[in-house]
């Protein structure tokens, strides 16, 4: 039933139907509220709180029916004879009359009617401890042969004081072992015997005011092991927090001004050197060399490249190609060099390995001879 909101008897009707446990969310937040949120508000600590809140469940439980009304109108679920919110505020009542107020009635009733199960019924107000402890009381203990000898100091406004313990460790559930008046002096003393050497118990103190009701701060949990000699157990003080010092700045030298370099003049000689002269190297003269008429070159005489003759294809007479019909498909022919004159000029013979009809053009004699017709061979 995680909603991130309050369980509320509204949500109850319409979620939880027969489920006892769902129902059980509605009032397990108002015990909760009146320990984490309720009882803080008005100067408890959470120790404090704590032992409050359980002190008042235990009392209340027993005379709780109905937590709640189902059917009630809400915010005032709680208005029933029997319900929990009556049952808290006569467990924390002082006088036996809860229409007058009790000492933490604003707490209960704000703690129940977030959950819708508060009751409007009777004027809220907080009656009944005003004279209340303020202080906590110190304690020390000693441990002895299957006992513990406790001390503590007396607080002012306390009339009696209940001595818890928790068996195994201080996180564990506390029960009342004694009530202890307040009395003269400044220290109130109690053994308690019957324990179990090597066992660990954790006690703590509470004051309380003029009814059982009213709490005063709840001494510091002081744990002990019965059985083991030892020297009296005080409790850790409660540390206070050292200011933090302030941190100085740390100061930063002055820096040191670095004084502007001395500009010296370059001095200028007073009379300049006479520059000497560079001697020139006397040049020496060049013979020119003398032709030889003797000696001429033999001309090499160029020899005229042997022409490659051609070789004229042997025709093949075997093969013949096929006639190309006389009418040419793409339009007239155009004769450019006559047959007859062309065989006077040279001839040639062509070889066909098929029978397509090609174009052919030649070079002789340096006249180019071109055929764009198509020839019939035979």
């Amino acid at each position: 039933h995680n909603s991130e909101r309050p369980h509320t008897m509204s949500w109850a009707r319409s979620e939880c139907g027969d489920s006892v446990h769902c129902k059980g969310h509605v009032y397990s937040e108002a015990v909760w509220s009146l320990y984490k949120r309720e009882l803080p508000a008005i100067g408890y600590d959470d120790l404090t709180a704590l032992e409050l809140t359980t002190y008042l469940l235990y009392k209340a439980a027993d005379n709780v029916v109905f937590w709640y009304t189902e059917n009630g109108s809400a915010p005032n679920g709680g208005c029933g004879g029997n319900s929990g919110y009556k049952a808290f505020l006569v467990a924390d009542d002082n006088d036996g009359n809860v229409n007058n107020g009790t000492p933490h009635m604003t707490a209960i009733y704000n703690a129940f009617l977030k959950q819708e199960i508060a009751c409007n019924d009777v004027f809220v107000r907080d009656t009944g401890c005003a004279d209340s402890p303020e202080q906590a009381p110190s304690v020390n203990a000693v441990s002895g042969d299957k006992r513990v000898t406790l001390t503590w100091t007396e607080v002012n406004n306390a009339r009696s004081y209940d001595v818890m313990r928790a068996e195994g460790g201080c996180e564990k559930g506390k029960v009342k072992v004694a009530n202890v008046q307040s009395g003269t002096g400044n220290l109130r003393l109690l053994t308690d015997t019957g324990l179990k050497n090597g066992f660990e118990y954790c006690y703590l103190i509470v004051p309380k005011g003029a009814s059982a009701s009213c709490y005063g701060k709840v001494s510091t949990k002081i744990q002990v092991t019965s059985g083991v000699s030892q020297l009296p157990v005080t409790p850790p003080p409660t540390p206070v927090p050292t200011p933090r010092p302030t941190p100085r700045p740390t100061p930063r030298p002055t820096p040191i001004p670095t004084p502007p370099p001395t500009f010296r003049p370059t001095p200028v000689p007073t009379s300049l050197p006479t520059p000497i002269p560079t001697p020139r190297p006397t040049p020496i003269p060049t013979n020119p060399p003398t032709p030889n008429p003797s000696v001429q070159p033999t001309p090499i005489p160029t020899v005229p490249p042997t022409p490659i003759p051609t070789n004229t294809p042997t025709p093949n007479p075997t093969v013949r190609p096929t006639p190309i019909p006389t009418s040419p498909p793409f339009g007239s022919s155009t004769t450019i060099c006559d047959t007859a004159a062309a065989e006077k000029i040279f001839r040639l013979d062509l070889n066909y390995e098929d029978d397509v009809a090609s174009q052919i053009s030649w070079k002789v004699n340096q006249f180019d001879i071109v055929s764009e017709t198509f020839v019939d061979f035979e």
